[in-house]
């Protein structure tokens, strides 16, 4: 029956048995903390600011709370053994478990994340949302186990949509990848299992279908590349070498068919291995910076023309990218990001925001900008080239700076 008003923290419990209950937290940061605790923590009116209550370690029993978070989460709760947490009205707030065992889990109006966990007893009422995801390293490795760097990984849940792309380090492991196996709400449950693990280098390509039900590592060996295609080609290209008589018979004569006739096999095939490797680092680029055009893209890939149109158009089609047409460019976004609004007069929202920083703050360089917008410079440069085109924004080089500022004679 204490009242705790402001502060950054309210009560810390640590490696203790005790009993907080019927207590009222106003405006507190984080209202309780415990840690290696086996607490009771009962029937708290929980106003904070950043959490609700964080356990690390032990067995506590939270129960009957009511908590309000204004940012963050609810309940962080993490490496608990045998807990039990049950009727806590979350007002919508996230519950959030990781790497713990928990005896029963009876969620109120909460947004529940089951992160590598287990629970004995699950309970969700109709306002609750549960994701269940589990932690999964991705290792590319020869046919002899040796570990492959520098391997483009791309995996997909069952529903088909990409749920991960990245590159192994020198162990052969992508950072860990963290992936939603489950989801229910409302009365339904979506399963996203299997997953495919789909691995590609210059040298070869892999892929591997599996059910994720726990912390695991996935291990996909990519093959060697099949030298008898070559062999064979090389092998007719010589019988008819051979064949055509007098006027082919000599080793200069065999050298330059073959010369011609490998490379063909040699692009071909690199071609079909490629596709996939440099297919995810488009979709990659395009998800780190959306509004990408095609020349940005180009020219930060390093790739050829006729490849990147090929990679765009297929990812395009599979429903994993979007684009649409901007003054001169054509700019590219993943079919997750929405792109920013364009208005009447061809500025978009994300220009106006930058129009009007600019405004209120004349002389701004770039990476003012940049900080103070929250935006990556090179979107953030791309908004100012736009405003800079319709006449909007005059910049003016200072030393080693531009500075910018709106033109008065800009509507």
């Amino acid at each position: 029956n204490n009242t705790f008003t402001g502060g950054s923290t309210g009560v810390q419990l640590l490696n203790s048995s005790s009993i907080v209950d019927s207590n009222t937290f106003a405006g507190v940061g984080v209202a309780v903390i415990c840690r290696a605790s086996g607490s009771n923590l009962t029937n708290n009116v929980i106003g904070a600011t950043s959490a609700g209550i964080v356990c690390d370690g032990g067995a506590p029993r939270i129960e009957g709370n009511d908590v309000r978070v204004v940012s963050g989460e609810a309940l962080v709760l993490s490496n608990l053994d045998r807990a039990i947490v049950r009727g806590n009205d979350l007002h919508g707030g996230t519950l959030r478990v990781v790497g713990s065992h928990l005896l029963e889990l009876a969620a109120v109006d909460s947004a529940v994340i089951l992160q590598d966990s287990t629970v004995d007893r699950l309970t969700l009422d109709a306002a609750s949302r549960l994701e269940i995801r589990w932690t999964v390293r991705i290792r590319a490795v020869e046919p002899g186990g040796a570990a492959l760097a520098g391997a483009t990984v791309i995996v997909h849940d069952s529903p088909g949509s990409l749920v991960f792309v990245g590159a192994t380090g020198a162990n052969g492991f992508t950072t860990p990848a963290l992936l939603t196996t489950e989801v229910r709400g409302g009365g339904s449950v979506e399963t996203r299992n299997p997953f495919t693990f789909e691995v590609s280098t210059q040298g070869g390509r892999a892929a591997v279908t599996m059910m994720i039900t726990s912390q695991t590592d996935v291990v996909v060996a990519v093959p060697a590349p099949n030298p008898w295609p070559m062999i064979v080609l090389v092998s007719a290209a010589m019988t008819l070498t051979a064949s055509l008589g007098a006027a082919f018979a000599t080793e200069r004569s065999r050298f330059a068919l073959l010369s011609l006739l490998i490379p063909l096999y040699t692009r071909l095939s690199k071609d079909k291995v490629l596709e996939s490797y440099n297919r995810g680092r488009v979709y990659q680029y395009v998800a780190l910076n959306p509004g990408a055009h095609f020349n940005g893209i180009l020219a930060a890939l390093d790739m050829n023309n006729g490849l990147l149109v090929y990679h765009l158009e297929v990812l395009h089609r599979e429903g994993l990218l979007r684009s649409r047409s901007e003054g001169m460019y054509r700019r590219f976004y993943t079919t997750d990001t929405v792109p920013p609004p364009i208005l009447e007069n061809g500025t978009t929202e994300a220009q106006l925001r930058v129009l009007k920083a600019i405004q209120e703050m004349p002389g701004i360089t770039q990476k003012e900008l940049s900080r103070f917008l929250g935006l990556r410079q090179s979107t953030l440069a791309y908004q100012i080239d736009r405003l800079t085109a319709m006449g909007y924004v005059a910049a003016e080089k200072q030393g080693r700076k531009v500075h910018y500022s709106s033109r008065k004679d800009g509507t």
